[in-house]
């Protein structure tokens, strides 16, 4: 079922709409603002979480080294958790493998260190989950400072 116009009733439409923009043009260019802030907002937010991403698989898993430097340091203290990290890094470097290949092939690191705890320190989610919460503050504070949106009349 094709849904029909009476004739005029596009243009007719199109011309009040006109008209409407023309009569209010403080709240047209704040409707047009705010969705180009809105716009914005989404594209940076989506431009740092792919390099966060292109990132994390660029270095290998290096990206995590600090959060593995407290996990490791906590357990084995400062010198050892040290020793078994740089030891980790070296042999992802001469490999040419990932951070957490070469951890997981690190009898000190398996030995200290469970799957899941090892998972969690590689999970990407969190470190997203970081990024996104500061994204989130810069719309948040650009959504400031744009005020309000006017009440129609």
């Amino acid at each position: 079922m094709k849904l029909r116009f009476p004739r005029g009733v596009l243009r007719e439409t199109l011309v009040m709409a006109l008209d409407s923009v023309r009569s209010h043009k403080f709240r047209s260019f704040l409707t047009v603002l705010g969705i180009v802030i809105g716009v914005m907002t989404a594209i940076t937010i989506a431009s740092i979480l792919t390099g966060l991403r292109q990132n994390i698989v660029a270095t290998n898993g290096l990206i995590f080294a600090e959060s593995l430097a407290f996990a490791l340091n906590a357990r084995l203290g400062r010198a050892r958790g040290s020793e078994a990290l740089g030891r980790a890094i070296q042999r992802r470097a001469d490999s040419g493998t990932t951070l957490r290949a070469a951890l997981e092939a690190d009898p000190t690191v398996t030995a200290t260190l469970s799957d899941d705890e090892l998972s969690a320190v590689f999970d990407v989610r969190r470190t997203v989950r970081v990024a996104e919460q500061v994204a989130r503050r810069v719309a948040a504070v650009a959504r400031g400072s744009v005020g309000p949106a006017a009440k129609p009349r």
